[in-house]
């Protein structure tokens, strides 16, 4: 586990695979809304409920 302030993609050569959790809790909110990404060794995916790679980051 890795905590940080910025969204860290994992994205090195010498890392092939990689899922990461974005936490979120707007204004202090009671509750963390969780945001999924998958780093597949080229890209950043943020996974949808349906659990596809809809949208790339970059």
């Amino acid at each position: 586990m890795m905590n940080s302030q910025v969204l860290w993609g994992g994205d090195y050569d010498t890392i092939h695979q990689l899922s990461i959790c974005e936490l979120i809790r707007p204004k202090n909110a009671d509750f963390v809304s969780v945001i999924r990404y998958y780093w597949d060794g080229n890209q950043l995916n943020m996974e949808t409920k349906l659990g596809s790679e809809d949208e790339v980051l970059e």
